[in-house]
């Protein structure tokens, strides 16, 4: 059994507006458009095997993109304000975290955004300068190899740090 994210490599090659909105938050309503022009059930299946057995199938859709431009172009937009509207409600929470967060009672729960920078920093110093310079003074320092993911993860941290330290200075002016 298929999706209708499924058709959305087939159907872009046909028709791209159809075969980008298919693959989407919207894909049931276009693949309904879609299986009232090929004349076969409203199921990404049917559709499919419409496609590979119906040789007017690209006429049909490329007419479907013309005849219904209007109205897959208002859902082109639909999907586009459900996602700025779900990534601005997704930031306002992140915000709301940030604010109490740095309007916490505890010292840990106010800083521990810097406390983490500061690690990752001393980290940085340490096996890059530090370990390095002190085996050049003749102490034996195994220098650790740190895998490739925690330098991702330590880097995510101070992204969202630096990203959200606007946001964690406003909320502890107010």
């Amino acid at each position: 059994m298929s999706t209708w994210g499924d058709l959305e490599g087939v159907l872009s090659g046909i028709a791209p507006t159809v075969g980008t909105l298919i693959g989407g938050p919207v894909g049931g309503a276009v693949g309904l458009l879609v299986s009232k022009v090929l004349g076969c059930d409203a199921t990404p299946d049917a559709v499919s095997q419409a496609l590979a057995t119906n040789p007017n199938a690209a006429v049909q859709l490329k007419q479907l993109e013309v005849q219904e431009a209007t109205t897959l172009t208002q859902l082109k937009q639909a999907t586009e304000v459900a996602t700025i509207q779900a990534d601005t409600s997704r930031q306002t929470s992140v915000d709301g975290i940030i604010s109490t967060e740095a309007k916490g009672d505890s010292w840990l729960q106010r800083n521990w955004h810097p406390i983490g920078c500061l690690v990752v920093i001393a980290l940085i110093v340490s096996l890059y300068f530090l370990f390095p310079l002190l085996t050049g003074f003749g102490l034996v320092i195994a220098i650790p190899v740190v895998p490739e993911a925690v330098w991702m993860m330590l880097g995510a941290i101070l992204g969202v740090t630096a990203w959200q330290a606007p946001n964690m200075l406003n909320a502890k002016k107010n």
